[in-house]
């Protein structure tokens, strides 16, 4: 895969309105977002697509930053997934580092996002000092209908961490 400072394989900017169909979205690394996707300020329609296998690979010589979402970064975005996989994404352990590290399958920022018949598994690291396994939400607004979220771990909400976001599950599975 591909090795850029957002999105490993796609970033999206600005006021685009995209539909992904059939997609597969894997083993891509990026240096500051997204290891697959980074998605700023758009409208997107993902659906029966798999982002499996993307990390994001901060680097620094400070170790001082942040490195948000191992699969997707999403920020200021409206996103729907319908029948996707979001699975084995992470971000790295480093030591002793100050870095934010957030969302090991995806880090959704400012955003909506919308997920039907989702599977959010088996992101991250063991012995990780990281929020949010599945996913990290901020200040944004997240919708799950029958969806599994499952065999994600983080130090803080392996499966979910959100704050200051409004979080809805419906006929969803979430287990260890």
């Amino acid at each position: 895969g591909a090795l850029k400072d957002y999105g490993g394989a796609l970033t999206i900017n600005g006021n685009a309105k995209i539909q992904m169909n059939h997609c597969v979205i894997s083993n891509n690394k990026s240096y500051e977002g997204g290891g697959g996707l980074s998605l700023f300020g758009c409208s997107l329609k993902i659906n029966n697509t798999k982002i499996i296998g993307n990390t994001n690979e901060y680097r620094t010589t400070t170790n001082i930053g942040t490195a948000p979402g191992g699969g997707l970064f999403l920020y200021k975005a409206t996103v729907q997934f319908n029948n996707c996989e979001i699975s084995s994404n992470y971000l790295p352990m480093r030591g002793n580092s100050n870095l934010l590290e957030y969302g090991q399958g995806m880090c959704i920022e400012y955003s909506n996002a919308t997920f039907t018949i989702c599977k959010i598994t088996n992101n991250g690291i063991a012995n990780t000092i990281h929020s949010g396994g599945g996913f990290y939400a901020t200040n944004s607004t997240i919708n799950c209908t029958n969806c599994l979220i499952a065999g994600n771990r983080s130090a803080s909400g392996s499966a979910f961490f959100t704050e200051y976001s409004n979080t809805r599950f419906m006929n969803s599975t979430i287990a260890g």
